[in-house]
């Protein structure tokens, strides 16, 4: 009974604590999060992008990295664990396509602890040029001014700065297989 009532305390507070970050996010106008003045240059960036296998929409989302409108240089850091991954070949046709991007792969299957993608984080880290670091899911798609708010943000907050998304649907449950 206790484990019963419990459950249904914690489950409540969790569905309340998504609907608080769905008003929140839904109330706060594009318009407060101003992007920087065109004149001034943004800092470096380096976008680590951990991945693993070739999930559907794999290439729109890293070429949604590419074609940031952000003014300051952007170094786009993607991680396997295998040679063979088929995420490679993506990874070398986002080259070959935006040959003007700092777009490195690192291929590292050393094991630091239980979780893969911290891992492979940890494998990309060394790859790191820059002060300002942005960690995004290989299944992240953003628009153009995502890097500008993000860095504008931390510019105003420091420390760090999260920012939540939503999925789309692919037409299916299973993750990384075509509809």
């Amino acid at each position: 009974m206790f484990h019963d009532l419990l459950l249904i305390v914690l489950f409540a507070a969790a569905a309340f604590g998504c609907l608080f970050m769905v008003a929140a996010a839904t109330l706060v106008p594009a318009a407060a999060f101003p992007v920087r003045s065109p004149g001034r240059m943004e800092p470096a960036v380096t976008v680590l992008k951990p991945l693993h296998g070739d999930e559907t929409g794999l290439y729109e989302n890293l070429v949604s990295f590419c074609d940031q409108a952000y003014s300051g240089p952007v170094q786009i850091v993607l991680g396997v664990a295998r040679q063979d991954d088929p995420a490679v070949a993506v990874v070398e046709r986002l080259r070959r396509e935006f040959p003007h991007k700092t777009i490195e792969l690192v291929v590292n299957a050393a094991v630091h602890g239980s979780n893969p993608k911290v891992s492979n984080l940890i494998n990309m880290s060394a790859r790191i040029a820059n002060d300002v670091i942005v960690i995004a899911d290989a299944d992240i798609r953003v628009r153009p001014d995502y890097l500008s708010r993000i860095v504008g943000a931390l510019e105003r907050r420091g420390g760090a700065v999260t920012v939540p998304y939503y999925g789309i649907s692919t037409g299916n449950l299973g993750r990384g297989s075509p509809p």
